[in-house]
């Protein structure tokens, strides 16, 4: 079994440089991590929302 990258039946090997240098980098998942926090936020704003709503019924 061979492997082959890029056109089948050629057997060259596609380099991307884009690929190459993210290797290279370090890499942090800014987007992932705003959405957690986004998530954690409107969580504790439910919370806060249905406490109050608890509250005033006490």
């Amino acid at each position: 079994m061979s492997l082959m990258w890029g056109r089948r039946g050629t057997g060259s090997f596609v380099i991307n440089p884009v690929t190459m240098n993210q290797e290279t980098e370090k890499f942090t998942p800014k987007g992932s991590i705003a959405f957690f926090i986004l998530l954690a936020l409107l969580c504790v704003g439910i919370w806060f929302y249905i406490y109050n709503i608890m509250l005033e019924r006490a």
